[in-house]
């Protein structure tokens, strides 16, 4: 008997779709790779780097894969062109990329990159420069020490959050072209001009951010086509913008952009309020509130004619507001263990009698150190198995030290030979180099010279003894 025509077809198909399903490539799987600059050597095989630069070389585009980041100062500029890749930290106090001059210490290229719990720093451009991608990431990192901070262009949908940036020369984040999702919970302080500058970029949401003792405007919103963005709960405070109204700035007319939440309940220091609009905290406005948290003459922004009809009388943190999401930072997250475990003392970065007797692996005297080992020593056979050689003998004596706090002065006062060697061997330039070196030359020399006369005249003066002294 034959089988119906419906069987065959439904046949036909289970096995087309079964040989489709068998030749068609498989997707790639997500990987774990590890970079840490105490790994002996790098094993490709188990996804063990040295640098930062080759785990992003050893990533598969669109699979997405973490590279985990061990304690270090990773003298590296990178560009990370692989989509959806997430580069984590082991935190961002103890993960240092310097771009030590370089016009970007991380430049940002592909899609859907995920950068957290690092510090950045030494970029003569920008410590992190995100550019003509869709969607990024940029979560829990320090970022200080360079000519912007975070500079973003030509962008959509990226997310900024929970970053500490400061110390910067110029802006602290510096947004052009661009139309972003969120700036939120940010710590903005102590730049050389701008906290926020947006510049012909729209449709941002900034909310949750302090941005203070800024040497220009806390925001500062410029050019046509910085229009509806969402700015709202913010602290403007301490800036130095100008002379009147220093904390925000904007050359556009009423209502281009939002200066407000959505109406809806919110609480005030724990009350009840009822139903009303939240603007943002700044500290060159006052005036009556009638309790209720919002001042009632509007906070005019300098530059155009916008206004804050609903400034805070404190901080965005005493308020609750129905129509925001109240949820905050994360704590970050510890990486998990590469193949064979971290490097001993990982969270000492491999200084570990340094690290032990001045209390912190990111003090300025073992980040010297660290340095010289990793420009001086490392590059050498000799260097590198003396420092494999240190790391063996010396955790115990690390351990020791900690638990015996009245020794750390002393191995301190020891190690200032060592940390002042490595300040001149590194850090300086061949002419402060020359001039340490010849003052060193000209100090032995008078000690000579000195010895020499002290010499010649004890001698003249054991000649000149009567006879029944000598």
């Amino acid at each position: 008997m034959k089988a119906p025509l419906s069987h065959i077809a439904i046949a036909f198909v289970l096995a087309l779709t079964t040989v489709v399903m068998l030749a068609a490539p498989a997707s790639a799987q997500p990987t774990a790779i590890f970079v840490d600059d105490d790994f002996p050597g790098d094993s490709p095989a188990e996804h063990l780097w040295t640098t930062i630069a080759k785990g992003i070389a050893d990533a598969t585009p669109n699979a997405g894969d973490t590279i985990y980041v061990g304690p270090g100062t990773y003298n590296e500029s990178i560009v990370v062109d692989v989509p959806k890749l997430t580069l984590q930290g082991y935190s961002s106090s103890e993960v240092v990329i310097d771009g030590r001059g370089a016009p970007y210490t991380v430049r940002v290229t592909a899609e859907d990159v995920y950068l957290r719990q690092f510090t950045i720093r030494g970029g003569s451009t920008a410590g992190v420069r995100w550019e003509s991608v869709q969607k990024g990431y940029l979560e829990s990192n320090v970022i200080t020490g360079n000519y912007h901070g975070i500079w973003i262009d030509s962008l959509e949908n990226q997310t900024i959050q929970c970053n500490e940036i400061y110390g910067n020369d110029q802006d602290g984040i510096y947004v052009t072209n661009s139309t972003m999702k969120d700036v939120t919970l940010n710590n903005i302080h102590s730049n050389g001009r701008h906290g926020i500058a947006l510049v012909n970029s729209s449709t941002m949401t900034t909310f949750y951010n302090q941005s203070h003792d800024n040497d220009g405007y806390g925001i500062y919103v410029f050019g046509t086509g910085s229009t509806n963005n969402d700015i709202k709960m913010n602290d403007f405070y301490n800036n130095n913008g100008g002379p009147l109204n220093p904390q925000g700035y904007s050359n556009h007319t009423y209502e281009t952009n939002q200066w407000r939440t959505e109406l809806g309940d919110y609480n005030y220091n724990g009350v009840p309020q009822g139903t009303g609009y939240l603007g943002n905290y700044w500290s060159d406005h006052s005036g009556s509130d009638g309790g209720d948290g919002v001042i009632d003459t509007a906070y005019s922004i300098a530059g155009g004619g916008e206004l804050d009809e609903y400034p805070l009388t404190a901080s965005y943190v005493n308020y609750e507001a129905q129509s925001m999401d109240p949820s905050g930072c994360a704590a970050e997250e510890s990486p998990p263990d590469p193949p064979g475990g971290w490097p001993a003392g990982t969270t000492g970065g491999g200084c570990f009698i340094a690290t032990a007797a001045y209390g912190s692996y990111m003090d300025s005297h073992v980040e010297t150190l660290r340095d010289f080992r990793d420009s001086r020593m490392e590059t050498s056979p000799v260097g590198s198995a003396l420092v494999s050689a240190y790391y063996k003998v010396s955790p115990p004596i690390a351990g020791f030290i900690d638990d015996h706090p009245a020794l750390k002065p002393m191995v301190r006062a020891g190690l200032l030979p060592a940390v002042g060697l490595s300040t001149a061997t590194v850090e300086l330039n061949l002419a402060e180099k020359a001039a340490i070196a010849g003052s060193m030359l000209l100090v032995s020399a008078l000690a000579i010279v000195w010895l020499g006369r002290r010499r010649a005249f004890m001698m003249r003066g054991e000649r000149s003894k009567p006879k029944h002294f000598i």
